[in-house]
C-alpha cells in the first residue's frame, strides 16, 4: 500500500474532547488529508469524575496509540495540540522525531496564569488543596460569552486531575529542549490560562531552529481560540500551514 505524504493529528485540552474542533475539522477534510482526533482517556464522558485517577502517561499513550496508527497511512505527521494538548504534541515530537513533519502549538505556553501552576508563587500549596477539597469549578472563559453556552468542556473537575496536569506540564518543560521539528505557536494576548509571556519561554526552548520557529498573535480571543470570536482566523492560519508543509512534502515525496 503506498502511503500518503501527510497526515495530521489534533489534539484536545485538559477537560474538553474532539468538539473543541467542530469548525475545524470541515475544513481540514477540503485539503482530503488522513487525520485522527483521539479522545483522551477520562474527556468526554458523561460526568467530570472520569478524569479521576487518570494519569497523564494515559494521555501520552493514547496519543502514541493514535499517531501509530496514522503513520501507517502516512510518511509523516502534523501535529496540531490546543492547551494541554500543545504540551502531548510537543513530547510526541521529542519521542517520535522521525515521524513528524512539525507541530502547531495553540494556547499552550509553558506558564499558567493560575499562580497554583508550575513555577507559580502559590504552587507549593497544591498538595494541600488536594487533601481539602476533591472537585474544582472550571468554567471556560470567551471574550464573546453567547459563546460559551456551547463550550464542550466539563464545568467542574477533580482535584486530583489537576495534579496530574501540572506533572505533565513540569515534565515537558523539563525535556522542551529537545524539540527540533518545525514549530508554529499560535497564541491570543487575552489568553487568561496559559500566559502570554510563557510563549517567549517556549520559543527560547526549543532547539527547533530560528526559521523554523513561528509565533501568530491574536488580539482578541480568549483560550478557546478553536470557538471563540477569532476562530476562523485561527483556522485559516493552521490551513495555510498546513497547505504549506503539503507542498514540501509532496515534492520531497
Amino acid at each position: 500500500m503506498n502511503k500518503k505524504p501527510l497526515g495530521v493529528l489534533v489534539l484536545h485540552g485538559f477537560s474538553s474532547n474532539p468538539d473543541n474542533y467542530r469548525h475545524f475539522i470541515p475544513l481540514l477534510e477540503t485539503l482530503e488529508i488522513e487525520y485522527r482526533v483521539p479522545l483522551l482517556s477520562g474527556h468526554g464522558a458523561d460526568t467530570p469524575w472520569a478524569l479521576s485517577g487518570v494519569s497523564w502517561q494515559s494521555w501520552i499513550e493514547d496519543c502514541n496509540l493514535s499517531l501509530i496508527e496514522l503513520s501507517s497511512k502516512v510518511d509523516r505527521v502534523i501535529i496540531l495540540g490546543h492547551s494541554m494538548g500543545g504540551w502531548l504534541a510537543l513530547n510526541l515530537s521529542i519521542d517520535h522525531q522521525y515521524l513528524i513533519d512539525s507541530v502547531i502549538i495553540a494556547g499552550a505556553s509553558l506558564r499558567t496564569v493560575s499562580r497554583f501552576g508550575p513555577g507559580r508563587p502559590l504552587h507549593f500549596l497544591v498538595p494541600a488543596m488536594y487533601r481539602i477539597y476533591k472537585r474544582w469549578d472550571f468554567s471556560a472563559i470567551y471574550t464573546d460569552r453567547n459563546l460559551s453556552e456551547t463550550d464542550p468542556s466539563y464545568d467542574w473537575l477533580p482535584i486530583d486531575a489537576f495534579a496530574e496536569l501540572f506533572d505533565l506540564l513540569k515534565m515537558t518543560k523539563a525535556r522542551i529542549h529537545h524539540v527540533k521539528v518545525p514549530t508554529l505557536i499560535l497564541h491570543s494576548l487575552m489568553d487568561s490560562t496559559n500566559d502570554p509571556r510563557g510563549v517567549d519561554e517556549l520559543v527560547e526552548a526549543i532547539a527547533t531552529p530560528f526559521e523554523e520557529k513561528r509565533v501568530v498573535w491574536f488580539e482578541k480571543t480568549e483560550h478557546s481560540m478553536f470557538l471563540d470570536c477569532e476562530r476562523d482566523q485561527v483556522n485559516a492560519t493552521i490551513l495555510d500551514h498546513i497547505k504549506e508543509r503539503t507542498k514540501i512534502n509532496g515534492n520531497n515525496h
